[in-house]
């Protein structure tokens, strides 16, 4: 479980970074995760694989 974790932690902050610049939001226009997946219309990847499970 503890390695499924890491992996969790390392594939939410790709996935943010890469929506982020998807949607061209650079580091001074922050928005809060909530945000960033209400504009993505797309669930988190921690609710993603929570779900999964």
């Amino acid at each position: 479980m503890e390695n499924h974790c890491h992996h969790h932690k390392g594939n939410t902050g790709l996935h943010q970074h890469l929506s982020q610049k998807i949607l061209k939001i650079r580091w001074p226009d922050k928005i809060s995760n909530k945000e960033l997946w209400r504009r993505t219309n797309q669930p988190s990847v921690e609710e993603d694989i929570l779900q999964s499970c």
